[in-house]
């Protein structure tokens, strides 16, 4: 567990997930199996280096069925924040990660396994965090990394694969991330929209 004066610096990280679909219709992630998230050992907001805002399209297809949403990122100075917003534009989720501990809300009551948060932003720390911050979370799940520019990919300690993350100029209009997620058959994409950072 990281302590709490790690937190000094900690960013902001703010995903906003613009549902493009009804809400129901991500009931069809929750017979989905899912893996234990190794939390306690997720990085600090801070970890990731630097500010950003990000404007991006994301896509779960799971079993056949995709699901696309509307995501904003902001990285600044405080905490991790990840709010899901119905298609008339109310907060239905509220995730927040300070580094050290994690709270959800949901201001309608909404069911907060409907939408897998810790599977999302497991991958978010997987695909954006750099990988000297990732050694906690590796070493929890016995997994290894490998990394280039253009793919990251991890696997547990029988060098099976659990995620594969592969980088399309991801940083530029149109530019894409797609994660394909082995344990759940969850795949997940990301086109960029806007990507904006500061140190």
């Amino acid at each position: 567990m990281r302590k709490c004066k790690q937190l000094k610096h900690a960013g902001l990280v703010v995903v906003t997930l613009v549902l493009s679909l009804s809400l129901p219709g991500c009931a069809l992630l929750r017979p989905m199996v899912m893996p234990t998230s190794p939390q306690d050992s997720w990085p600090t907001p801070s970890e990731l280096g630097y500010s950003l805002q990000a404007q991006q399209v994301l896509g779960l297809t799971y079993q056949g069925q995709t699901h696309k949403m509307s995501v904003a990122l902001e990285v600044s100075a405080q905490k991790m924040t990840l709010v899901a917003i119905s298609a008339v534009g109310v907060p239905i989720a509220i995730i927040n990660w300070d580094g050290e501990h994690l709270d959800k809300q949901s201001p309608t009551g909404m069911d907060l396994n409907a939408i897998p948060f810790e599977l999302i932003m497991d991958t978010i720390f997987y695909a954006y965090w750099p990988q000297p911050s990732l050694a906690d979370m590796l070493k929890q799940q016995q997994w290894t990394m490998t990394a280039t520019a253009q793919q990251r990919s991890l696997y547990n300690h029988q060098q099976q694969s659990q995620i594969d993350i592969r980088f399309n100029q991801y940083q530029r209009p149109n530019g894409s991330i797609a994660i394909t997620d082995y344990r759940t058959g969850l795949d997940i994409a990301l086109t960029t929209i806007q990507w904006i950072t500061t140190k």
